[in-house]
């Protein structure tokens, strides 16, 4: 439901081109399988991304709204509003994701956040900008600082992970509810 927010490497630059400020709204976008995969940890795409903003607030930005009209709103208009997700997602056409914006706010402060894939067969977890714009395919963590990093990427923690997550297929997912906020964290 968001491939038309996806926008191109040549058509940001011209946004960009265009007006500075559009920089603001432009954001690289990264998933699972490109954190995995690319040992420079480089995110694939681009997104337009409006956070919680009104689409008052968007019509600022004249040139990426116009893209999202053409590209996202046909695809959200068709949809049936059978529960509160989907309403919000034809209402709310604008915005690329559901309701993250908690944890964009929670990491204004961070330069960095830890970042693991969701189901992979390996626990691993990475630092990357916090400005990046993050698929529901991973967990980000809130933590920007090594400690952090060293206890979750620990053979203990991915041993609890194993034990307390659960499976898709056969690879182990990390649930954050069933791994992490049931994992003790020793104050020292």
């Amino acid at each position: 439901m968001g491939d038309g927010f996806f926008i191109s490497s040549d058509e940001a630059n011209e946004l960009i081109d265009h007006s500075s400020h559009y920089g603001a709204v432009i954001f690289p976008f990264i998933n699972g399988q490109e954190l995995n995969d690319s040992p420079g940890l480089s995110p694939g795409r681009l997104v337009i991304y409006f956070s919680d903003w009104s689409l008052d607030k968007c019509r600022n930005y004249p040139e990426a709204l116009k893209y999202l009209e053409e590209r996202v709103k046909p695809e959200r208009d068709r949809i049936v509003p059978r529960n509160n997700m989907a309403k919000q997602r034809k209402d709310l056409w604008w915005k690329f994701t559901g309701p993250t914006v908690d944890l964009y706010d929670s990491v204004t402060t961070f330069s960095r956040v830890l970042v693991a894939s969701a189901v992979s067969k390996y626990h691993a977890l990475a630092f990357l900008p916090s400005t990046y714009i993050y698929s529901n395919a991973l967990n980000v963590f809130a933590f920007d600082d090594y400690s952090h990093f060293a206890v979750l990427q620990s053979s203990v923690h991915s041993a609890w992970a194993l034990a307390q997550g659960s499976k898709l297929e056969d690879r182990p997912r990390y649930n954050v509810s069933d791994c992490l906020k049931r994992f003790h964290f020793l104050k020292g």
